[in-house]
């Protein structure tokens, strides 16, 4: 998802050494983003919504009652619906540099507070011209709209919503992931030649 915004920012700076893009599952826009995850958050339970609500006012993220709310009932539903996780993604939230994250986002997760709030690209995608498809899982935590939005407004963009998957759609459902993204390849190598 961080790799569609370093894409985003390559291809507006050269796109010339583009030959095509893959994105997958973020927004062109912090402000999008954090919509949309203002509205998932609307879809908590009414008892989560009043505890996070007190927490935020205090600034407390990493209290308990917000990280069981976060990792109890947000993200099995918006960023891995796998139980139990793959190994190999378990490994890698253990592994993850949470500071750079709360760099660029800040810590609460429904509100983006870091170096990427204001960041928009929205009116620099029809500038990007280039074969690009866009990948979302059908419950990501990014909107599934978004994505659609996104692959209407490039000239050869084109979007695929991955059913039955959130965040991490290759490890959730990959058979219908890496046939979207082998096929979009695959055209993409043909369209070179």
């Amino acid at each position: 998802s961080w790799g569609v915004v370093l894409s985003l920012e390559y291809a507006i700076r050269h796109p010339k050494r583009l030959n095509g893009m893959i994105l997958s599952n973020f927004t062109a826009s912090a402000e999008s983003f954090e919509v949309y995850m203002q509205l998932l958050r609307t879809k908590l339970t009414s008892e989560s919504k009043r505890t996070l609500d007190q927490l935020e006012k205090i600034n407390d993220f990493t209290n308990p009652a917000w990280v069981k709310i976060i990792t109890e009932e947000f993200m099995p539903k918006h960023f891995c619906i796998l139980k139990p996780w793959p190994a190999e993604f378990s490994a890698f939230m253990e592994e993850m540099n949470w500071k750079i994250c709360h760099h660029f986002f800040g810590k609460n997760d429904f509100a983006v507070k870091g170096a990427i709030k204001g960041w928009n690209r929205w009116a620099d995608l029809p500038n990007i011209n280039v074969p690009t498809l866009i990948l979302s899982g059908a419950s990501d935590q990014c909107s599934p709209a978004d994505a659609k939005r996104m692959g209407s407004l490039m000239p050869k963009g084109s979007a695929h919503i991955v059913p039955r998957s959130s965040h991490v759609p290759f490890y959730e459902n990959p058979s219908d992931y890496f046939e979207h993204l082998t096929q979009f390849l695959k055209n993409n190598k043909q369209n070179e030649n």
